[in-house]
């Protein structure tokens, strides 16, 4: 169960900090664009796992939920 939160805080964390460098005016990040604030959510999700499996949990709540909807089609 820790690590499972601490997995999602990290995945939140890294997510929104991207999202808010990209869009915050006077930042070193300002207007770079959609491929930034993809790539820094890609990166944020493996962090929130490997942080989630460091901490000895499967995976993140939510990603559990998404792959079990995905894999019996709705």
């Amino acid at each position: 169960m820790l690590g499972e939160f601490l997995g999602t805080l990290v995945l939140v964390l890294l997510g929104d900090g991207v999202v808010a460098g990209v869009l915050l005016k006077r930042s070193k990040a300002e207007n770079s664009g959609w491929i930034v604030i993809t790539a820094g959510w890609a990166f944020a999700v493996m962090a929130g796992i490997f942080t989630a499996v460091a901490c000895g949990s499967f995976s993140i709540v939510a990603l559990t939920c998404i792959a079990k909807l995905y894999s019996t089609g709705g």
